[in-house]
């Protein structure tokens, strides 16, 4: 190569450079060894044209294979190396441009070239092969020269250097874009490459094209254009080359497919040819990797396909994989049988997407009943945020509907996306880039309300991720990104041109828009309907799928109950978005009224559960089958029933269930008018579809009777049965009405193939029609009776003994009758005789030698076949002006359908409500604010109410303001709490619940903050997580609102968390919130709140085994205060050691009792700063120190009334510092004031007096040795024993507390005063 450097400009020398992914160039002066090049096996030569330096061929060939050639016809050393550009510039004047830049070239007349100038630096591409070598270590070898060329007879290394010449081609500026500017190169890459390709769909990717945007490589074999010209040239050794005519080809596949891609640049494209449907290209590689298909072979262009009757399963894969898929269909056409047919035209049929994944072409004309999910297909959907709050925009294709949610919250948002889903990518409108909304580097300011914003943002377009099921990130699999931004003045008209756009509708294509107010200040008072459920309290409720909360859905509709997959959505989307108060008492007096029926009211019509969006695409594309129209006929007749019943019970249930109807749809829905289109349907279809589709299926009696005529026909057909080829005998014999009528002579399966349209119409609208086809099978009869059957008779009596049978056949390929088994002699016999004998030819023209028939028969089969042609289309016409004949009552229809599923769903929900003993709320009028909120029997909704399974504790809860929680670990707080926050979202929606009676008053929103965890994607703590939640509970809780908060504050230091925890309560109490607000932060109820009368203290009940030591929860809810933890009790129940938790207790008692001075944290101008607080001097004496014992038990016994009341009788006992308590006092509960000699104070409380004063004492000598302070060292003790029936521990622990706070606001200098927070960790003992 340094040679060749030198003498660059003497003269040039062969250089092998890329044209494009898939092409290389070879040029030089060495004409004779490039035409030898050329000329090897695989080599197809594309240009030869004369060069002032000599001859250039062009070689159209893979470019890794062209490589190999060349080096190894040579003998050239083989390294790792390739030009810096693909076109690129020779010494000689004559190549100095890349051929594709001349217009004199023969190269311009290709599709795919462009002029893209560039010039080659020898000296450049010498440092990049150094560089190359150096980086690689790739040594240069010569390759071995073989006699056969090609690729086999070089060696491992070298076919890998030339693949690696191949495969370094990225840092290439793309060509392509300039040809095909509409290209998504990078996401097509992006698809066939990667770790997640499979070995199929990876060989299959090496022979794609990159800069191809289909992915074809047009040299390979089964790839053709006709844009490009065929020109062919042969050079000759005397002169120049000779020069043939140049043809234009017409249009090929590839040529439509890039018509069709051109408009569709990111979707994949399945194209019909013949009895397939076929992809080629990235498409084919997208089918083997995600639908499951396997490659049609594995040289020549990458092709991929499934069968007509599997086009809907690969469909489905595809859009499960979030592809859009273009359909395309040929143009169908009747072709003279006997010729081949004429190219077909093509179409694009349709595009089917995670929105629109049912395919429902050619089913009106195939009858076939599409299958539809009960699941709705998931929106388009697109996000912006507004003034009031959020936006979701839900498109959805087939019923052509678009619901616009305004004023949500970031979590309602979420949650909407994460229990609908949406069709991906997620539109992302602009506004939410703007301002302090925007992600990343365009943010503004780093105040809180900015970082609170972005993570609104992130949140929502992490439930779209988390709801499509892909990763944002990873493209393989998926067709589109997670989300795509979008610009357009109103969010709403703009993601409406982008789904017009994508789905190839017109641009006038009217959508009808439902707005629905989903937010604080985006709905007017009267509409009173509740904000949506937040993504947090969805999944806390159980109304959204968690790991640790039993599902609501399966409380409510069951899997044994068999709910459609309608139903089942349906309540789930009442669940997270309840309706307006109106609608919810219309559920509920159905549920009331269908658990009330009495004998007299009979039976109940068995709603059919159609799909909407089913009834909407199938009229609107024409495409309805028979069995369509059948169960549509079959839905609309059980609504009216329903509707216009004999018992007034259930036509009030019907009536009142049109409420929740119509705020689904959209849109009002009178009853007279849904009425009368059900009606006008039934009348429309019966008019049309036949009788027996539209009644029940085919009644025992008449298969009995079919069967008999069958038998009796085949008993007068005993003497031909021998004679023709019918297919199975026991097929015969499961024939059903719409069966064509037997003919003689003609094989039923021949009728049978010919007229499957039979039975999809009444007869009389195809009269004209089936008297042609019946006349035209007639004398197909007559035909064979005549020319063949004498024939077939005599062959087999007179014939030879053979294994053959002569028979009739039908061949179904062919699909025709023809003789088969009839020896050449007897042929010739009957020819000689007048029997026009012909051999028959097949469909496309040739003659099958072995078969019989006469030009007769074949005009006859041939007019008989045509006539069921025209009879079926005149089928499928008669379907599709059915269809729109019910045009203008579409939206009644879908107004019917949706009522049917939503009356199926309360009636099976109020069935299985009411057998567990659930009953209805009473709800009161939306402007009731001061009722408070009572519930009786109230149970966990995943417990039974008594019989089986065993008693569940209930309880009776009442809220008219907020109430403080308290309870120790396992008693119930979560539960109760959730239960309670269950009953309101239940009775919000109308539906039954799990108490004996309820009274609910109307909320505007249902807040449930349980627990937290943190946010690493975001970089959140726990608690920051915490408190952005409660930013967002405090901003739109209202005097109307319910809030259920457990463990505020427990992600922080328990002061800090305690002192939140009191100021949100205050500031929800200010605001009028009701609701329950559960703690461990006993510090809590020791605050001086600024609350009002209503904020009242509950807690879980305890009590005291027959032991005495250890505490068991009840369950119940009742007043008071708990200052319980049951911490060492539960580890020790869950299993954790006995020694862990013994150390545990001894390590408590040591942090309390180690807390000897109060500190006071200040602020010094410099920063935080802790100083000591000197206390007063002394401590009041012992006496004065028991009065504050004996007044605290008056106000405590005087604020408590008859709930825990620790009696006031209780006689105070003195210990002097030379004393013990009584023995007896190892066994009482007290309550101890300490004086020590040093004049500082102690109060505490114990259920061993006597252990508890020892260790004081030896803890007051160990500091007065210390301090060299002797006084110190004297402990005197005055104490109040506190029986079990006063209260126990649990009154004990808060005397204790009132005591403490007494004397730090009177400034007395206390040891310690850590135990005025209340913090308990065990049930007996243990603890200073």
């Amino acid at each position: 190569w340094a040679k060749w450097s030198k003498k660059n400009q003497e003269r040039p020398s062969r250089k092998l450079g890329r044209t494009n992914a898939n092409e290389s160039l070879v040029t030089g002066n060495f004409a004779k060894s490039a035409t030898q090049v050329v000329g090897t096996p695989g080599m197809t030569p594309v240009v030869s044209s004369p060069m002032a330096g000599g001859v250039t061929p062009i070689a159209r060939r893979g470019f890794t294979q062209c490589a190999r050639v060349m080096c190894a016809s040579r003998g050239a050393a083989l390294v790792p190396w390739r030009c810096l550009s693909r076109p690129f510039e020779t010494t000689r004047p004559s190549s100095a441009v890349h051929p594709r830049l001349r217009t004199s070239s023969p190269c311009a007349g290709i599709a795919g070239y462009t002029p893209v100038p560039r010039v080659f630096d020898p000296t450049t591409w010498l440092d990049r092969l150094a560089t190359y070598h150096s980086a690689r270590g790739v040594t240069t070898r010569a390759a071995s020269s073989s006699a056969a060329g090609g690729t086999r007879g070089s060696e491992t290394h070298q076919l890998a250097a030339a693949d690696a010449i191949a495969s370094d081609t990225n840092d290439v500026d793309d060509p392509q874009s300039s040809i095909y500017p509409w290209y998504q190169r990078s996401f097509w890459v992006s698809q066939v490459t990667g770790p997640a390709v499979k070995q199929s769909a990876r060989l299959m990717a090496s022979r794609l094209d990159l800069d191809d945007p289909l992915g074809i490589d047009l040299t390979l074999r089964g790839a053709s254009s006709s844009a490009a010209t065929t020109s062919t040239e042969t050079e000759t050794e005397k002169g120049p080359p000779l020069k043939k005519k140049t043809t234009t080809k017409r249009k090929t596949l590839y040529d439509y497919a890039l018509d069709v891609k051109r408009q569709h640049p990111k979707k994949v494209l399945l194209i019909r040819v013949g009895e397939f449907y076929e992809a080629i290209g990235f498409d084919a590689v997208i089918l083997v990797m995600h639908a499951g298909l396997n490659p049609m072979g594995t040289t020549g262009v990458p092709k991929a396909g499934c069968p007509l009757v599997n086009v809907q399963e690969t469909l489905d894969r595809l859009t499960s994989k979030g592809h859009n898929v273009v359909v395309c269909e040929e143009v169908p056409s009747m072709n003279t049988y006997g010729q081949r047919p004429s190219p077909k035209e093509r179409y694009v049929a349709s595009i089917v997407t995670p929105a629109s994944p049912q395919y429902v072409v050619g089913a009106a004309a195939n009858g076939d009943d599409v299958a539809f999910d009960g699941h709705a297909p998931p929106p388009v959907v697109a996000v912006a945020a507004t003034a009031i709050g959020y936006t979701l925009v839900s498109v959805e294709c087939d019923l052509r509907r678009v619901t616009v949610l305004q004023g949500l919250t970031a979590e309602s948002a979420a949650a909407r996306l994460a229990s609908a889903g949406h069709a991906p990518p997620l539109f992302r409108h602009d506004s939410l880039d703007a301002g302090f909304g925007a992600l990343g580097a365009a943010a503004r300011g780093i105040s809180g309300q900015t970082r609170r914003l972005r993570m609104e943002i992130g949140a929502i377009l992490a439930a779209a991720v988390e709801a499509s099921g892909r990763d944002g990130d990873n493209t393989n699999g998926a067709s589109s990104s997670a989300h795509q931004r979008y610009d357009s003045k109103d969010p709403v008209s703009g993601v409406l041109d982008i789904v017009r756009r994508e789905y190839n509708l017109a641009p006038d294509t009217k959508f009808e828009i439902v707005k629905v107010d989903g937010g604080p200040g985006s709905q007017p008072p009267s509409l009173h309907r509740p904000y949506p459920l937040s993504l947090a309290t969805a999944q806390q409720l159980g109304a959204l799928p968690s790991r640790s909360v039993p599902p609501l859905l399966q409380h409510l509709l069951p899997a044994s109950i068999n709910a459609p997959a309608a139903c089942r959505a349906y309540i789930q989307e009442l669940l997270l978005h309840p309706p307006p108060r109106d609608t919810a008492r219309a559920i509920s007096r159905a549920c009331v009224l269908l658990t009330s029926l009495a004998p007299s009211d009979g039976g109940v019509p068995r709603l059919e559960v159609t799909p909407p969006g089913k009834i909407a695409k199938l009229l609107r594309t024409r495409e309805g089958s028979h069995v369509f129209f059948a169960e549509l006929v079959a839905m609309v007749r059980a609504v009216r029933s329903t509707l216009e019943h004999d018992s007034q019970t259930v036509r009030a249930a019907g009536e009142a269930l049109l409420n929740p109807t119509s705020l689904k749809v959209g849109r009002p829905v009178d009853l007279v008018s849904l009425i009368e289109s059900c009606v006008l349907t039934e009348k429309i279809v019966a008019g049309v579809i036949a009788a027996e589709v539209l009644e029940l299926p085919v009644t025992e009696a008449a298969l009995v009777e079919l069967t008999e005529q069958i038998r009796d026909e085949d008993s007068d057909e005993n003497d031909e049965k021998d004679l023709f080829d019918d297919g199975d005998e026991l097929s015969r014999y499961s024939e059903t009405l719409d069966a064509p009528p037997r003919v003689p002579h003609v094989p039923f399966r021949f009728l049978r193939l010919n007229e499957p349209w039979r039975g999809r119409v009444r007869r009389e609208v195809l009269l004209r029609h089936l008297t042609s086809v019946e006349m035209a099978a007639l004398a197909v009869s007559n035909a064979i009776e005549e020319d063949l059957l004498p024939l077939l008779l005599q062959a087999n009596e007179t014939g030879p003994k053979s294994k053959v049978k002569t028979l009739l056949e039908h061949d179904q390929r062919n699909n025709v009758l023809w003789v088969r088994g009839l020896s050449l002699g007897v042929a010739k016999t009957a020819i000689e005789s007048g029997v026009p004998l012909i051999h028959p030819v097949d469909r496309w023209g040739k003659e099958i030698p072995d078969r019989w028939s006469t030009q007769r028969v074949e005009q006859a089969v041939n007019a008989y076949r045509v006539a069921c042609a025209e009879c079926g289309a005149k089928v499928a016409n008669e379907l599709k002006l059915l269809a729109d004949s019910l045009s203008g009552v579409t939206s009644d229809l879908v107004a019917a359908a949706t009522f049917s599923a939503i009356a199926t769903a309360v009636s099976l929900h109020a069935q299985h409500a009411f057998s567990k003993q659930w009953h209805p709320a009473e709800l009161l009028p939306p402007g009731d604010v001061t009722t408070p909120w009572t519930s009786q029997g109230l149970t966990p909704f995943w417990m039974p109410r008594g019989g089986v399974g065993g008693p569940t504790v209930a309880n009776d809860v009442t809220v008219d303001g907020l109430t403080i929680l308290t309870g120790p670990n396992m008693a119930g707080k979560s539960t109760v709490l959730r239960a309670t926050a269950v009953c309101a979202l239940l009775s919000s929606c109308g539906l039954f619940v799990p108490c004996t009676k309820t009274v609910v008053p109307h909320f505007d929103s249902l807040i449930v903050r349980m627990s937290s965890t943190d946010s690493p994607r975001e970089g959140l703590s726990s608690y920051a997580v915490e408190m952005g939640e409660v930013s967002t509970m405090l901003e739109i809780a209202t005097a109307r609102s319910l809030v259920f908060i457990d463990e505020l504050g427990r992600g922080t230091e328990a002061n800090h968390g305690t002192a939140m925890s009191g100021a949100v309560l205050e500031a929800l109490d200010r605001k009028g919130t009701r609701g329950i607000f559960a703690t461990h932060l006993h510090g809590l109820l020791d605050l001086d709140l600024e609350t009002s009368p209503y904020v009242r203290r509950m807690k879980m009940q305890t009590v005291t085994d027959d032991n005495g030591k250890r505490l068991t929860p009840t369950w119940r809810v009742v007043k008071g205060e708990c200052r319980q933890s049951l911490a060492l009790q539960t580890a020790v129940d869950m299993g954790v050691s006995e020694s862990v938790v013994l150390r545990g207790h001894a390590l408590l008692s040591q942090v309390l009792f180690n807390e000897t001075s109060k500190v006071l944290v200040v602020d010094n101008g410099e920063g935080r700063d802790i100083q000591n607080v000197s206390p007063p001097s002394s401590a009041p004496p012992l006496k004065q120190l028991a009065a504050y014992l004996t007044q605290e038990f008056h106000d405590l016994d005087n604020t408590r009334g008859d709930c825990d009341t620790v009696t006031t009788k209780t006689e105070v006992g003195f210990i002097a510092h030379t004393q013990t308590p009584p023995p007896a006092a190892t066994a009482w509960t007290v309550v101890y004031v300490l004086r020590r000699g040093d004049g500082r104070a102690y109060v505490g409380e114990s259920d061993d007096l006597f252990s508890r004063l020892e260790r004081h004492r030896q803890s007051a000598k160990k500091e007065a040795l210390a301090t060299n302070n002797p006084r110190a060292s004297k402990v005197e003790c005055a104490f109040v024993r506190v029986r079990k029936e006063q209260g126990g521990k649990s009154a004990a622990r808060l005397l204790e507390a009132r005591v403490i706070r007494k004397l730090v606001g009177d400034d007395v200098p206390l040891i310690s005063g850590s135990d005025a927070r209340n913090t308990r960790f065990g049930s007996a003992g243990g603890g200073a």
